[in-house]
């Protein structure tokens, strides 16, 4: 007679151990460590909130043998950092298709040289999103899963061991997933350019409401005197209503037509100023280093 619960447990540990063998231990914060992922030879993705410097970074390789890693470049609008790491040198681990509410999903993270795991169900599957900062995430993914701090960049994977995303912590420390296809993106875009280049006009806005209390459109409260929107006429005071002809509402509107395909474009603005519509033209910049 078979026993279930001894199948499904040798099943479990088989898959935790495999995703180990591409999740190393990341020093990079000066209390307690991270997880992170080898998504190609030599490179390790891990969370850009949990790593909080840029140099004096070890990682803890599956072997248990310590390296010294290199920040390749960053991109907190999808909460990826990419590091080179010597010894790393695994091919891109198999993707996931996008999960149903209910799945199982384990997270698989290390804590020094041991491994840490834990076992969870998918929650919520939606549309792409942005992030507070603009960056385009293919798919909302939480997870109904409790993990260790130190898990946080680590994997995220499906009952065959495919990777569904990285971990990271939202609000209230829900669990969420950065899927696959987004790390990836950012990997490739990171290790070609070095970084992940947003768009930038230089205004700082505040929504305005309509009588019905809805968005519609974002006055503009202050301006870099050397950004594009200063140089292009738009004064403080003016309501910016339309992008290239399309609503404007509110600061979300702005931060998504910044992308990084949005640099060197031009950008038509259509503004309410003291009451009489006024269009401006600009570029748009490269968004300054911090």
């Amino acid at each position: 007679m078979s026993n279930v619960l001894r199948e499904f447990s040798d099943a479990t540990t088989a898959v935790v151990q495999a995703a180990a063998q591409r999740v190393v231990a990341v020093n990079g914060r000066d209390w307690g460590g991270s997880s992170g992922i080898i998504v190609k030879p030599g490179v390790v993705v891990t969370a850009e909130e949990g790593l909080e410097r840029d140099d004096e970074i070890d990682v803890i390789l599956p072997d248990g043998k310590e390296a010294k890693a290199t920040v390749a470049g960053r991109d907190p609008t999808t909460d990826v950092a990419v590091l080179r790491v010597s010894g790393a040198d695994l091919a891109e681990p198999k993707a996931a298709a996008l999960p149903l509410p209910g799945a199982i999903v384990i997270g698989v993270g290390r804590v020094g040289k041991d491994v840490v795991a834990a076992i969870g169900s998918i929650a919520l599957v939606g549309e792409a999103w942005r992030s507070s900062q603009g960056g385009l995430i293919d798919a909302r993914i939480r997870v109904d899963i409790t993990l260790r701090r130190a898990t946080e960049g680590g994997a995220l994977i499906d009952a065959e061991g495919n990777l569904v995303g990285m971990a990271v912590f939202g609000p209230r420390r829900r669990v969420l997933a950065i899927p696959h296809s987004t790390v990836m993106r950012a990997t490739e875009h990171i290790l070609l350019h070095g970084s992940v280049v947003r768009g930038y006009v230089g205004v700082h806005v505040q929504p305005v409401a309509a009588d019905a209390g809805s968005p519609a459109g974002a006055i503009v409260v202050g301006l870099d005197p050397e950004g594009p929107a200063k140089k292009a006429g738009i004064l403080i005071g003016d309501v910016v209503l339309t992008w290239d002809g399309e609503p404007v509402n509110g600061k979300r509107t702005i931060i998504e037509k910044l992308g990084p395909t949005s640099v060197g474009q031009s950008a038509k603005l259509g503004l309410s100023r003291a009451g009489k519509a006024v269009e401006v033209s600009m570029t748009v910049a490269p968004r300054p280093s911090a």
